[in-house]
């Protein structure tokens, strides 16, 4: 095997962040995003942080997954674009999940591998958890077209308190056999992508790369 293919295999290691490590998470996710979250939230929510091998302190990435009502999504919405989301996604309080809090350290770039791996595991993550609907947000609209390859639905756009500040953002969900769907068939056109011709191959989408 070549050093190229031998690059390709290295993959982060997820781990689970312990209550010990909370205020870390915090201040990583405060550092690189901006994004402010709180204890009450993480005790009710499962973090997780990935690392390479060869610097298992190094925290690379992170994401919470989280299944309690008070979805940090939905809250920069107004009570009107909430009640909205939750009818156009079909959404109630025990049927839904949200990917959240995804997170990155710019400064470490991804790996080849690394960043289809982060965003698959969160996908992943999400429907462990058996609920029915998937949801996220962003406010970056270059990110935007890459997070709806998995989770195609826009339920609510506009602009939205972020943070104390008014931004424009989106929520955008999935329902579970529709997740499954659109992972399924992502996977099978990156597959397609590596075995047919490279003068006849098309433009594959590409998973998020922030």
């Amino acid at each position: 095997m070549n050093e190229r293919n031998k690059s390709v295999f290295v993959m982060l290691i997820k781990k689970r962040v312990s209550p010990a490590d909370y205020d870390r998470f915090i201040a990583f996710n405060q550092r690189h995003e901006g994004a402010h979250v709180d204890l009450p939230y993480l005790n009710g929510a499962k973090a997780y942080v990935f690392v390479r091998p060869n610097a298992p302190n190094a925290w690379v990435s992170a994401y919470a997954i989280n299944t309690n009502p008070q979805f940090r999504c939905l809250f920069p919405l107004t009570p009107a674009q909430r009640a909205e989301a939750m009818h156009k996604g079909h959404l109630t309080d025990k049927s839904t999940v949200e990917i959240t809090l995804l997170c990155r350290d710019k400064n470490l770039g991804w790996l080849p591998g690394e960043q289809a791996y982060f965003y698959r595991s969160s996908i992943i993550d999400a429907l462990k958890t058996g609920k029915k609907h998937l949801i996220g947000a962003t406010a970056n609209p270059n990110l935007l077209p890459k997070l709806m390859i998995i989770l195609d639905q826009v339920i609510v756009e506009g602009e939205v308190d972020y943070f104390g500040k008014p931004r424009y953002g989106w929520v955008i969900s999935a329902s579970r056999l529709g997740a499954v769907w659109n992972i399924s068939r992502h996977l099978v056109g990156l597959w397609l992508a590596s075995v047919t011709p490279k003068r006849r191959r098309g433009t594959t989408p590409s998973l998020p790369t922030s």
